[in-house]
């Protein structure tokens, strides 16, 4: 439920989502902490809890406006977390060192990977050397043994997890077949796109192709061959775009190039190489027809995009093989 309703508002990321959880939990499990050492007048750690609280509200608001924002929580957090738990340490002795574990899985769950690792350890050092001048040696040792333990499970879940999420990620957004982006991400690349040709009113152009009489190939040749084709196609138009342009397969044998930074001539002149590389190239055995367009700003993208479709349709209406502008 809780997940669901972070995702409505656009936060999908377990690092962003585990934050706010976070600050919700922890202001209503610390909150009566600060009412217990302000009456046994421990000040220095109910000062010391308030102030975390105040942190995870603080950091808990500014993630949720902006999920992007996150790694609030690295300069926000960490500096009064882990000074409170050292400080609790030092004043209760054993009774404090239980906060200790849920710390380290928060850091981890919080944190990115390496800076997580980095604080963990300065806690595991810090934490040896209250311990060792406060609790006796046995303890400190198990204090100590069971704190890196736990460090490392965590460190190496932590890993698996952000592994599988970033596959994951990498699945939905790619096309299986021709390893091109696909439909399901265009529309949030070109929203950044957009936002920024409007703001540094740069050139944004689309190329929409679609190989012609593809169906032929697959009737003809079977849809190994098809595959292949379309494969081979993918690798034509990385070879001929820039690292900054996107190319995407929008379904079957259509295709989109988003080009940053480039006017409508830039952009036929780029179809016309590829409309010839396609034709010579023996692998792909058909030609490919083009439409093209470009973003007019402040326009709805959507607009533009269709008119690089007609152009397209055009194109092919026409006698196939042409760039249509």
């Amino acid at each position: 439920m809780f997940a669901k309703w972070l995702s409505k508002n656009g936060i999908n990321d377990f690092r962003p989502q585990f934050a706010i959880l976070l600050g919700l939990l922890g202001i209503l499990i610390l909150s009566p902490f600060i009412i217990v050492h302000l009456v046994s007048e421990n000040y220095i750690l109910a000062t010391g809890i308030f102030l975390l609280v105040v942190s995870f509200i603080y950091t808990s608001r500014t993630i949720n406006r902006d999920n992007r924002r996150f790694k609030i929580i690295s300069w926000v957090i960490v500096p009064v977390m882990l000074p409170v738990l050292l400080v609790s340490l030092y004043s209760l002795g054993i009774k404090a060192s239980f906060w200790l574990y849920p710390s380290v899985i928060v850091l981890y769950l919080v944190l990115p990977r390496l800076y997580a690792l980095t604080t963990n350890v300065i806690l595991v050092i810090l934490t040896s050397f209250i311990a060792y001048n406060t609790l006796d040696f046995e303890l400190t040792l198990r204090l100590i043994a069971s704190l890196t333990v736990v460090n490392v499970f965590i460190a190496a879940f932590i890993f698996v997890l952000e592994e599988q999420q970033d596959y994951l990620k990498k699945i939905a957004i790619t096309d299986q077949l021709t390893g091109l982006r696909n439909r399901t991400s265009l529309m949030h690349k070109l929203d950044d796109l957009v936002c920024q040709a409007n703001r540094c009113r740069t050139p944004l152009s689309f190329i929409s192709l679609d190989l012609d009489l593809f169906k032929k190939i697959n009737d003809t040749h079977g849809h190994a061959i098809g595959d292949e084709v379309l494969k081979t196609l993918a690798r034509t138009m990385l070879s001929r775009i820039r690292k900054t342009d996107l190319a995407f397969r929008m379904g079957g044998e259509e295709f989109l190039i988003v080009l940053f930074d480039t006017d409508l001539e830039g952009a036929f002149n780029l179809a016309e190489v590829l409309r010839h590389t396609i034709e010579a190239e023996p692998a792909i055995k058909t030609t490919a027809s083009f439409g093209i367009s470009g973003y007019r700003y402040d326009e709805k993208v959507a607009i533009a995009l269709k008119r690089a479709d007609d152009n397209l349709y055009k194109a092919k209406r026409t006698g196939r093989n042409k760039v249509v502008r």
